[in-house]
């Protein structure tokens, strides 16, 4: 392991014991349930009407390992990708709340969170 990968790993590490949380991935396709841990990002961007209002978008961004995306944890052949309509439930705030996969700000709905992709930005907001 190199210098770079070692210094990921524990900048993984050090992310997920200061901001820490436990929660549900549920697939739209099968509704498979699988128990994740992930750290919380996000993003804001101001979306002008045109018309002298503004509306500020504050979406929740949840940083998952990518090897914690298998339905068969043990498996590395069960591995997938966050899909738009996949739900992800959590109890971060204090009340369970269920965050739908989607797009945000012109970008897909999850993007690589590192260079190594082994952490990916899944894209929510919040299910109503």
């Amino acid at each position: 392991m190199g210098m770079l990968a070692r210094g990921a790993a524990l900048l993984a590490k050090h992310r997920i014991a200061a901001n820490g949380h436990s929660g549900t991935y549920v697939r739209r396709k099968t509704g498979a349930r699988i128990a994740i841990e992930f750290g919380l990002g996000s993003a804001e961007a101001d979306l002008d009407t045109y018309d002298n209002a503004s509306v500020v978008r504050r979406p929740i961004d949840f940083l998952v390992e990518a090897i914690a995306l298998r339905t068969t944890a043990a498996d590395a052949s069960t591995q997938f990708l966050p899909e738009v309509g996949d739900v992800i439930e959590s109890v971060h705030t204090g009340t369970e709340r269920q965050y739908l996969v989607s797009p945000e700000f012109g970008e897909p709905h999850f993007v690589p969170h590192n260079a190594r992709s082994s952490t990916w930005r899944i894209h929510t907001k919040e299910k109503s």
